[in-house]
């Protein structure tokens, strides 16, 4: 089922910090997911992640690499250290070689800046001041296949009214005519002409389905 929510979750300073999360399975059990909470005072970790396959199996391991994850950030501040530790986790007992893609950051309220990590994930996509940037920086591959990798930590400084926009890749890969697919600039150019839509995660999917193709993936937003 469609999710859609929308949570303040910053209590401990004067900025307001919003979510809008998103899901859309195209099965049963989903293989993306998504998570945002307080880490501490001053801290708020939001992250999303895509699974390999679909499935009973893409869910199993989607639910282990979601807790591993909140685990790790009990005790770590550093993105690119969060997603080398969970890396070597999720390599652990891994015999069917699933693997996930992974974009985590930590806002810090106090500064505005946003530290992040990528593991082979779609580049997000910064609105500020008018202007639609991407975070296209990648710290690595994905998740659980190469136990000794280790991962770089970027950084990005946002302020009052920015907004950044997480998404699978069931996004940008969704179908809209029998040869072509939705893709980063198709993405891109429906967000520069939409930059006053309160809910864009809920606007962009109505924009997907408008083409009235078939749902190819899991379609997850944050």
């Amino acid at each position: 089922q469609q999710i859609l929510e929308q949570s303040h979750i910053d209590k401990t300073s004067e900025e307001n910090v919003t979510v809008y999360p998103f899901l859309k399975t195209a099965d049963y059990v989903a293989g993306d997911f998504y998570d945002y909470y307080n880490i501490d005072r001053y801290h708020i970790c939001f992250l999303i992640a895509d699974v390999s396959g679909k499935g009973i199996a893409a869910g199993l391991f989607m639910a282990r690499a979601k807790e591993v994850l909140k685990v790790i950030l009990k005790d770590h501040l550093e993105p690119s250290n969060v997603l080398s530790r969970a890396n070597e986790l999720l390599c652990e007992n891994n015999s069917e070689c699933m693997f996930s893609t992974a974009w985590l950051g930590i806002l810090d309220v106090r500064t505005g800046v946003i530290n992040y990590s990528n593991a082979g994930h779609s580049a997000p996509v910064l609105i500020s001041n008018g202007r639609v940037v991407t975070l296209n920086e990648v710290s690595g591959p994905m998740l659980g296949l190469f136990p000794d990798k280790k991962y770089k930590s970027h950084s990005v400084q946002i302020g009052e009214g920015d907004r950044i926009i997480l998404y699978t890749d069931g996004v940008t890969e969704q179908p809209i005519s029998e040869k072509r697919r939705f893709e980063e600039d198709g993405l891109i150019a429906f967000i520069e002409g939409n930059l006053n839509t309160d809910n864009m995660c809920e606007a962009i999917y109505e924009k997907v389905n408008s083409y009235g193709q078939k749902q190819f993936d899991d379609i997850t937003m944050l």
